[in-house]
């Protein structure tokens, strides 16, 4: 009979998956949940050194005459501390030693607790990978855990070889040390790493007559050839391929989705559900976890470092290799065809999308300011509502597309524009809201390239709280939440001896684009005045518009349906 405790039984369910048999262990009382179920397990096997730095160093030596990971474990306190030597020496000699250091309840952690030091992080500088394990008490934690554990052992082989420490800790109720009640340990899920000879016929045989849905995450430029390979994917496979903006990717034949998971009902998310999820790029701008978070669907991640990217929470496989030379890849051992079925029903909702502003707002601002932008420029999105609204819009042709889109946060971004517009004799448009502009102001005073333009929506406060909480529900927002303030720009724009235009209503933006994007010596700012509360208002209004309300008729007979099932 095996431990119950779940944080337990992730790591071994693991430790056979990734084939990892050796154990050295040494006596104590923390780890008796993992040592008895291995002990009793034939799949293990074990040996015990009672003096925990002679255990770490034989297993050392296990492990470099095997040519494979090799387990140390103890109990906590001190006895975790005699790894020390044995790990460094791991990662000298590059041997994968594996330590699994037992531990005391967090919250017992630094206030004289008997037995309790901090093992957290305590070969870091000595290990490839060191996590500390949380309790698993719900989904979450399971997720995480099971996540964390898969990163430990993969970081094992990923690259050159080297030690891992996994910490874990001793159950809230003392008497589960010892209750071993669990016939079988549960497979928990393993993440593979597929790296060097990949057997891409075995994963497009996966693939055949199933839905797949390919999710293009950030890029930084724009890519013919990861273009091009994607079209050779889509002929082959029952695909669709998802964009935004940072994809920097785009074609008739992929589908601009930004906007469309605000919108779907529980009918339309159940039939856009594919079969199987691929993905590349550290972020994903557009929100499309309504369609697979928690239904199982296997994920694909491709990432050239081998990262673990895990937002769904049915990560699967990664490819350690580039996007383009897995597309690519994957097209040429296929045989199949798209029929195009598939995209046809996203199509169809895509379609039924209406993003358009119908007054004076942010978004009419910047959706009129985008059309009027010249091929073959660069488009910074600052941050919430800029990256919103700028995605919401078609871009002309070649248009590069970035924004702080990864850390997501409200400054820095008229730095980091400027940074980039340095490198483009292009025009580089900066789409920025007032409460961005103001935390990055000092960029603004030193004299700005030519090539520069700047939209500044100045609402006077953060609109994104009037959209998602709105005065309706804190009358106070605008005091502290939104921060309200009654600030201009015409004076700043002078310090940088920026050409500065300035408009308060649809007359007078249009005056002012005439000229905005006319080439000049000297950079441009538009300060558009709007509404934070008119913005909010009205960006709830349009996503209300178009979300389809079912009739309760036909819930019923849904509900029947699933019944009957």
């Amino acid at each position: 009979m095996y431990t119950h405790i779940k944080q337990v039984q992730i790591i071994i369910s693991l430790l056979k998956q990734y084939n990892i048999r050796h154990f050295v262990i040494s006596p104590g009382t923390r780890h008796v949940p993992l040592v008895h179920s291995v002990e009793i397990d034939p799949f293990f096997t074990c040996y015990s050194v009672v003096d925990e730095r002679s255990a770490a160093y034989v297993a050392l030596g296990l492990a470099e005459s095997l040519h494979a990971p090799v387990c140390v474990t103890c109990t906590s306190s001190t006895a975790s501390c005699n790894y020390m030597p044995a790990m460094q020496e791991a990662y000298e000699k590059n041997i994968p030693l594996v330590a699994l250091t037992s531990d005391r309840a967090r919250y017992q952690r630094f206030h004289g607790e008997n037995q309790c030091i901090n093992q957290v992080d305590m070969y870091r500088p000595f290990c490839k990978y060191a996590v500390d394990l949380p309790l698993v008490t719900n989904d979450d934690e399971y997720w995480y855990c099971n996540r964390c554990v898969n990163e430990a052992f993969m970081a094992i082989r990923k690259g050159i070889w080297g030690p891992v420490q996994v910490n874990f800790l001793e159950p809230l109720r003392i008497f589960e040390l010892s209750t071993f009640d669990v016939k079988e340990i549960p497979t928990t899920r393993k993440i593979n790493l597929l790296e060097g000879d990949i057997r891409w016929e075995k994963y497009a045989s996966f693939l055949q007559n199933k839905k797949v849905l390919v999710v293009c995450g950030d890029n930084k430029i724009v890519n013919k050839s990861l273009h091009e390979a994607l079209l050779r994917f889509n002929e082959k496979y029952e695909t669709v391929i998802t964009v935004d903006h940072f994809a920097n990717v785009n074609d008739n034949h992929f589908v601009h989705t930004p906007g469309l998971d605000n919108v779907l009902n529980f009918y339309e998310i159940r039939d856009l559900q594919p079969d199987v999820v691929i993905s590349y790029g550290s972020k994903v701008y557009s929100g499309f976890g309504v369609l697979y978070r928690g239904k199982n669907i296997p994920h694909w991640y491709i990432s050239e470092e081998g990262n673990l990217y895990d937002p769904m929470r049915t990560l699967k496989n990664i490819f350690a290799t580039t996007p383009e030379t897995f597309f690519n890849s994957m097209a040429t051992v296929s045989t199949g065809k798209n029929s195009k079925a598939y995209y046809k029903m996203w199509m169809k909702q895509v379609n039924k999308l209406h993003l358009v502003p119908r007054t004076f707002t942010n978004f009419y601002a910047i959706r009129e300011t985008l059309a009027k932008l010249p091929p073959n420029s660069s488009l910074h999105a600052s941050v919430l509502n800029a990256m919103r609204f700028t995605n919401f819009c078609p871009l002309p042709a070649n248009t590069t597309y970035v924004g702080n889109l990864c850390a997501d946060g409200i400054d820095g971004a008229l730095s980091t524009f400027i940074g980039q517009a340095i490198s483009t004799n292009n025009i580089a448009l900066l789409v920025i809201g007032d409460l961005s502009y103001l935390y990055d102001l000092n960029a603004s005073i030193d004299t700005l390239p030519s090539n520069v333009r700047i939209l500044l929506v100045n609402n006077n406060a953060g609109a994104e709280f009037h959209f998602n909480i709105s005065l309706d529900r804190i009358s106070t927002l605008n005091l502290h939440i939104a921060a309200s303030h009654q600030n201009q720009f015409k004076e700043v724009s002078e310090l940088g001896q920026l050409e500065y235009f300035r408009a308060v209503n649809s007359d007078e933006l249009h005056k002012c684009l005439q000229h905005f994007f006319e080439p000049s010596n000297r950079a441009k700012l538009l300060e558009v005045i709007t509404n934070a509360d008119n913005d909010g208002r009205e960006l709830r209004a349009i996503l209300n518009d178009n979300r389809n309300n079912i009739s309760l008729q036909r819930r019923i007979v849904e509900k029947i349906k699933r019944i009957m099932k």
